[in-house]
């Protein structure tokens, strides 16, 4: 395996453990706001709806511009999304928050077309499915991690600044450590 794609396997692994961090807490917290389940179904599909525009949006951003740069900035808007959650004081701007979340949700397509730059036509389906691998991964690691954050389940902004942090040491990870690919 080549140093580009261990390092974008890595990354994805970070970012989709940060994204599932919510899944199963956003209601509790939406609940916290006292707002009902309503909020919590606009929550999710105004953030699905978001995603399929601004999945295509950095995917032909990241054809403009390097591959690198575009993956810099949605793991940038990651860490700006998780301190909005820590800082969120209403409804409104945890919904804020996940906005920014949708443009962040944007590295999939980014991961995608990195991926398929680094790989020729004998590997580019092996390597595509290391990104799924990343994901089965995650359900391993999931009961553990959540293990260790149940012990902080009084304070979600421990939750926020501890996948801020992570997130910040993937975006060093990047920057420092992807190489530079050329575009196809």
């Amino acid at each position: 395996m080549n140093k580009s794609l261990l390092i974008i396997l890595i990354t994805v692994l970070l970012d989709v453990v940060w994204l599932w961090i919510i899944i199963p807490i956003l209601p509790f917290v939406v609940e916290s706001y006292w707002y009902s389940a309503f909020y919590v179904w606009l929550i999710y599909s105004i953030f699905s709806l978001g995603m399929l525009f601004w999945w295509l949006l950095f995917w032909r951003l990241s054809d403009k511009i390097w591959r690198n740069k575009t993956l810099e900035l949605t793991i940038f808007l990651n860490i700006i999304g998780y301190l909005l959650f820590a800082f969120s004081l209403n409804i409104y701007v945890f919904m804020f928050a996940r906005f920014i979340w949708w443009l962040w949700a944007s590295w999939f397509a980014v991961w995608q077309a990195y991926i398929s730059d680094i790989s020729n036509d004998d590997n580019r389906t092996k390597n595509m499915a290391m990104i799924w691998a990343m994901f089965w991964i995650w359900f391993m690691i999931w009961p553990v991690l959540w293990w260790f954050i149940s012990g902080f389940n009084d304070n979600l902004n421990f939750l926020w600044y501890f996948s801020a942090f992570i997130a910040f040491l993937n975006l060093l990870w990047v920057i420092f450590l992807l190489p530079k690919v050329k575009q196809r």
